[in-house]
């Protein structure tokens, strides 16, 4: 009996220590899991930590930043490389994992990449950047070419910049790189924005100035190809003062039909007075065709040198007889009013009006009245004189002459003699002139005087 009992005891005692042994294992098991499972992939980016992950997850990392530089290299549609540098390292962090998509949306953000481009140098300066060696070369021969003559005449012998210009190869942010046309227009125009103005009917350099707040003097050094500030309709100006950042230079030849002025000649004539002349023959212009090498900076010619010519057509000489009788002193030194007595009213006396200088005075009368000789003498012109108008000048040969100004009709001839009194000339309103008067002056030896105080009855 107690032998029985005996064995029972040792058979619970061993039931007991084996239970014991396995739940010791299975608790150290589950301890060495756990702690194995805590282990992870710490991901760095340029050094900085952006997330711990399982090491199986690594592979998806890897594939996700793989699948980014394929769709960069479509976006920009050449290869790229990525800007980050990505690390790994282990770590033991419980807990800490995160989930895949979350490390690949950090990554989403924080990755970029660059594309190999051409730097162009200007001077060793860097100015633009092209995506290609042949868009490089597209834009100097571009830059060069804006600069070409159109004219069929003209035979471009040399074309250069004066800047150096060379380019660099190197990685760059894919924004840099600019077009063909905007790298040629900030070279020839020193930005890569250009506002252009069509000029439509009624339009004048000064209008569009005031039009879009701009200065005359601006406007025009934006358009020196405006000569005389004329513009026609359909013409395109530059609103914007080019400041080019290369100078192209232009040796070129052209051949021109140019006019040969032709020489007078004067021969005396004793029949005429000094004042008086004749034209015996007519000059005639020749022709001939000269070849220039010009020099162009921008476009603006600098120099000029006259290469050979051909004569087409000789000029002809224009003889003039110059009278060579003087003039006697037919004038008293007293002047009687210009028109009958008691006609006409003074509107504008001898002075200073409206800042400036009347070197007469105006009398005013209806028109075709007679306007008389002041004072005997010669009449040494008869005919239109700019803002005159019918204009007759009468040389007393004593240093005195007397102007007769905006008539309707002149009743005399250059070279006549007239007596005082005579009737020389009509009243009108010719040239510029806002009534019918006559603007009568007196003039010793050149210098203007007021009439007022010559004339006698």
């Amino acid at each position: 009996m107690k032998k029985g009992k005996t064995g029972s005891i040792n058979t619970l005692i061993a039931t007991i220590i084996v239970a014991s042994l396995v739940i010791m294992g299975v608790t150290a098991l589950q301890e060495y899991q756990e702690y194995h499972d805590a282990f992870g992939l710490v991901l760095l980016v340029d050094g900085q930590e952006m997330g711990f992950l399982y090491e199986k997850d690594k592979e998806k990392i890897e594939e996700f930043v793989a699948l980014m530089t394929a769709k960069a290299a479509e976006n920009y549609a050449r290869e790229v490389l990525l800007n980050e540098r990505i690390e790994y390292f282990v770590d033991r962090r419980s807990g800490e994992h995160m989930p895949v998509k979350e490390v690949q949306d950090i990554l989403h953000e924080k990755l970029s990449f660059s594309v190999f481009g051409y730097v162009l140098l200007l001077n060793g300066k860097e100015t633009v950047t092209l995506s290609s060696l042949e868009e490089y070369e597209e834009v100097i021969s571009a830059v060069k070419a804006e600069h070409l003559s159109d004219a069929a005449s003209a035979v471009v012998r040399e074309i250069y910049l004066q800047e150096e210009i060379k380019y660099i190869r190197r990685l760059v942010a894919p924004e840099e790189i600019v077009s063909v046309e905007k790298a040629v227009d900030l070279l020839l125009r020193g930005t890569m924005r250009r506002e252009v103005y069509l000029v439509s009917r009624g339009d004048s350099i000064w209008t569009i100035a005031r039009q879009k707040n701009i200065p005359v003097s601006e406007l025009q050094k934006a358009n020196p190809q405006v000569k005389n500030n004329l513009i026609r309709p359909g013409d395109e100006l530059n609103l914007v003062v080019s400041e080019p950042l290369v100078n192209v230079c232009v040796i070129k030849e052209i051949t021109v039909i140019e006019k040969i002025a032709f020489q007078t000649v004067y021969i005396p004539d004793s029949k005429m007075w000094t004042t008086q002349t004749r034209e015996v023959t007519s000059g005639q212009l020749g022709e001939r065709e000269v070849t220039y090498s010009l020099r162009l900076e921008n476009g603006i010619e600098v120099e000029r040198e006259e290469l050979h010519w051909t004569i087409l057509k000789e000029p002809t000489t224009r003889v003039v007889a110059r009278g060579t009788a003087r003039i006697p002193s037919f004038g008293t030194g007293k002047f009687l009013w210009p028109l009958a007595p008691g006609v006409g009213t003074i509107t504008s006396p001898f002075g200073w009006r409206n800042g400036r200088m009347h070197g007469g005075v105006d009398i005013a009368t209806r028109t075709g009245t007679a306007i008389q000789a002041a004072d005997s003498g010669v009449v040494t012109f008869s005919g239109w004189q700019g803002w005159f108008g019918n204009l007759v000048i009468i040389d007393h040969g004593n240093g005195y002459k007397t102007y007769y100004a905006h008539n309707s009709r002149n009743m005399v001839i250059s070279g006549q003699k007239v007596e005082r009194g005579q009737t020389i000339a009509l009243i009108g309103s010719t040239g510029n002139s806002t009534g019918p008067h006559v603007h009568f002056e007196i003039r010793y030896n050149g210098k203007r005087l007021d009439p007022l105080k010559f004339f006698k009855p």
